[in-house]
């Protein structure tokens, strides 16, 4: 009787999950994210002709990782799909 109940809380749980969840470009991570790959890109070829201290560009490094741990921590929906 036990195994069927864990098994039912499971199973309500993720439905709860899915009922809750969101569209990938709904998400601030992604959206964060794909911002910065596209500055970095940027940068990569020429749009800037900015050459940044290499301690600056670790620096950026770092607070882009802060900036996904706390949006991570912040999430409370998950992904279902791409649209």
């Amino acid at each position: 009787m036990t195994n069927l109940y864990n098994l039912t809380q499971r199973t309500a749980y993720k439905l709860k999950l899915k009922m809750n969840a969101k569209a990938l470009i709904q998400s601030k991570t992604f959206w964060f994210n794909l911002l910065f790959a596209a500055v970095s890109l940027a940068g990569v070829f020429g749009f800037s002709s900015f050459e940044a201290n290499p301690m600056v560009e670790r620096g950026v490094d770092f607070l882009v990782a802060l900036a996904n741990i706390y949006l991570r921590i912040k999430t409370t929906q998950t992904i279902n799909s791409l649209t």
